[in-house]
C-alpha cells in the first residue's frame, strides 16, 4: 500500500516536471506543450529619430535627456520599449558610437529598460551592418509587433525598385501571418525614409518607390491590422515636410496622403486615403527650416498601449506639444498647392496631443 502511494506521488511529480519544462515524451519523441504567453499590460513605448548633431553626440544627448525628463514628469515613470528611426552619426563614420550614446542617455533616465527592448533602424547617415543596428524585418515583442526597414534597402535617394519590392513582399508575408493569427496588437513599422511625396522626391528621388510599401500597409490596415508607420529624415533647411507640419507630422485613418508616382519628375503625386497611423518619430538632433511659420521643434513620441487603445503623445523639452503642427508651403522649395493637386486648406489641420487609436 505504501509502495503504491509512493508510486502515485512519483507519477504526479513527473507529470508536473514535464509540463513545466515544456516537453513531454511519448514513444521516444518530443511533443511540444503550448506555453501561455506573458504579456505586460499596459506598456509604454518611446520613439525618436535623427540623433545626429553637427556638434556631436553630447549635444543630442542633452536634448534627449531634457525631453525624457518631461515625459517622466508627465507620469511615465517606466518605459517598456524604445524605437529610433535612423541617423545616429552626422559624419557618416561613427554609427555605433552614436547608437551607444543614445542607449546611454535613455538608460540613465530609465534604468530598467534593457537594450534588447530597443530598436535602431539604419538611416542614410549610418553605415550598413554597424554594431547596434537591429536586424531587418520582424522584431516583435510579446506586447506589440515591430517590422524594421533599413535605408540600404528602402533608400533615401530612391535606390533600386527591386529592393523596395522585396521589402514590400517581406512585409506582406509578415502582415499576412498576423491576419492568419487574428493578431490585434499594434504593429510598428520603423523606417528612416518616409512614404509621402515632397520636393525631396522631385529633387533627390527620396521615397520614389514608396507605393510598393504603402499599398501593402493600406491593404492590411483595411483588414484590421493596427499599423503605425514611423519615419525620420526630413529635418533639414529645405523644409521638405513643412506642408505636413514641419517637424511635427501626424496623419491617421481617413486623412489624405500624397504618395510619389514611379517617375521621378511627375508633376502631381497620387492622393491616397490613409488607412493606418503615420508620423515622424520626433527629431532629437536638430531641425531647421528657412520657411516662416514652419514648426521646427525637437520632440519624441510616447505610445501607451492598453487593452482598448493606443494613446499617442508628442513631447518637446518644454512638455507636451501638438502631434501635428499647421503646415506651410515651402517657398524655398517652390511649393504651391498645385504641386500636390491640393487645396490651401490642406495645410490647416492640427492634431493636438494626445490622440487615441483603437486596437
Amino acid at each position: 500500500m505504501r509502495k503504491r502511494f509512493l508510486n502515485i506521488i512519483l507519477s504526479v511529480f513527473m507529470l508536473v516536471v514535464f509540463t513545466v519544462s515544456g516537453t513531454a515524451c511519448s514513444d521516444g519523441k518530443e511533443t511540444d506543450v503550448i506555453e501561455t504567453e506573458v504579456v505586460k499590460n499596459p506598456v509604454t513605448v518611446v520613439a525618436c529619430s535623427d540623433f545626429q548633431h553637427p556638434s556631436g553626440n553630447d549635444a543630442s544627448s542633452r536634448t534627449v535627456r531634457s525631453i525624457l525628463r518631461r515625459i517622466k514628469n508627465s507620469g511615465y515613470q517606466e518605459i517598456d520599449g524604445f524605437l529610433c528611426a535612423g541617423d545616429y552619426d552626422y559624419e557618416y563614420e561613427e554609427t555605433a558610437e552614436g547608437i551607444q550614446s543614445l542607449v546611454d542617455v535613455v538608460q540613465k533616465e530609465y534604468e530598467t529598460l534593457g537594450k534588447d527592448r530597443m530598436i535602431f533602424t539604419q538611416g542614410n547617415h549610418d553605415e550598413a551592418f554597424s554594431e547596434g543596428l537591429t536586424g531587418e524585418g520582424a522584431n516583435d515583442t510579446s506586447e506589440y509587433g515591430v517590422f524594421v526597414i533599413h535605408e540600404d534597402e528602402y533608400a533615401a535617394d530612391g535606390g533600386y525598385f527591386g529592393a523596395v519590392q522585396r521589402i514590400a513582399s517581406d512585409l506582406e508575408k509578415y502582415l499576412q501571418e498576423k491576419v492568419d493569427k487574428k493578431y490585434k496588437r499594434p504593429i510598428f513599422v520603423v523606417s528612416h525614409v518616409p512614404l509621402h511625396y515632397s520636393m525631396r522626391t522631385y529633387r533627390e528621388s527620396c521615397g520614389l518607390y514608396s507605393e510598393y510599401i504603402f499599398e501593402v500597409l493600406n491593404q492590411y490596415a483595411r483588414q484590421g491590422q493596427n499599423i503605425i508607420y514611423l519615419y525620420g529624415h526630413n529635418h533639414n533647411s529645405w523644409g521638405y515636410d513643412d506642408y505636413l507640419g514641419g517637424s511635427s507630422v501626424y496623419l491617421t485613418k481617413g486623412d489624405i496622403i500624397y504618395i510619389p508616382q514611379i517617375e521621378k519628375n511627375t508633376e502631381v503625386p497620387n492622393a491616397q486615403e490613409l488607412q493606418f497611423t503615420y508620423l515622424n518619430a520626433g527629431y532629437v538632433g536638430y531641425s531647421y527650416s528657412e520657411n516662416a511659420g514652419a514648426n521646427k521643434m525637437l520632440t519624441m513620441t510616447v505610445f501607451h498601449i492598453d487593452d482598448e487603445t493606443v494613446k499617442i503623445e508628442r513631447f518637446g523639452s518644454t512638455g507636451p506639444c501638438n502631434l501635428k503642427a499647421k503646415g506651410v508651403w515651402s517657398q524655398y522649395s517652390s511649393e504651391t498647392a498645385a504641386t500636390y493637386g491640393a487645396e490651401d486648406s490642406y495645410l490647416e489641420k492640427i492634431y493636438e496631443s494626445p490622440q487615441y487609436m483603437e486596437k
